[in-house]
């Protein structure tokens, strides 16, 4: 973990679960941090969480699955630090049923963030990550390989990573 001091790093779903164990680690090897969260209260408290521990972190709100919100997230990012060393697509979304039985809007919803908001948030992070000669790095899930039962939308977002 020596290889991020003072990186700068945006992880996407960064308020609770892997994404904010991963900024905890991240913080510890003294990386710089832009965390996001579509639950502005909880994203708040993450980021005052770390600034009491006197890390270097900030927080962006936004939905990934919202181009829009994607472009803010990258935008208020570069104001912050001026740069994007690292990109971790981890926001993501799990819905627990028969296939058979997802109605399209749930379909739309769990693609929408799993798989469309990583590409997104890639898309519009990738000109200053490789200008930095940074990384990109998906969350994705061993059920991307081996389906679960019950678990068929979200097996067939995290393959699409």
């Amino acid at each position: 973990m020596k290889n991020f001091k003072d990186k700068v790093v945006l992880i996407t779903g960064s308020s609770m679960g892997i994404g904010k164990e991963l900024a905890q680690q991240l913080l510890a090897a003294g990386a710089i941090l832009v965390l996001n969260g579509r639950n502005t209260q909880r994203l708040k408290q993450t980021v005052n969480e770390f600034q009491a521990q006197g890390y270097q972190v900030i927080g962006i709100p936004g939905d990934v699955s919202q181009l829009n919100d994607c472009q803010q997230i990258i935008d208020h990012s570069l104001e912050a630090f001026g740069r994007i060393d690292l990109l971790i697509n981890n926001a993501g979304v799990n819905m627990i049923g028969r296939f058979d039985e997802t109605i399209p809007q749930k379909l739309d919803m769990v693609m929408d963030i799993n798989f469309h908001g990583s590409a997104y948030m890639t898309r519009l992070a990738i000109e200053t990550i490789k200008a930095n000669r940074g990384g990109i790095m998906f969350v994705s899930s061993a059920a991307g390989i081996h389906g679960l039962p019950q678990y068929g939308l979200y097996s067939a977002s995290k393959m699409a990573l």
